[in-house]
């Protein structure tokens, strides 16, 4: 089963900058499958910010397997 993302227990919206920051900080992780699953709430958070929430729910649903 795969993570569940809560919104609420995550940071607040993050500006670009340190989006980037935080990607190439999370490339540099001996923990491939947590630097994927922080990576992955990241971008999924940046897309709930433009708007992008119906789309952020159906990936949700999608099963999500991390080693």
């Amino acid at each position: 089963m795969s993570p569940t993302r809560n919104k609420d227990v995550l940071e607040p919206a993050l500006t670009i900058e340190e989006i980037i920051a935080k990607l190439k900080e999370l490339q540099q992780d001996d923990d491939i499958d947590g630097a994927h699953v922080q990576a992955d709430w990241i971008i999924c958070n940046l897309l709930e910010d433009l708007g992008y929430t119906e789309v952020i729910k159906e990936y949700d649903k999608i099963s999500k397997w991390y080693a």
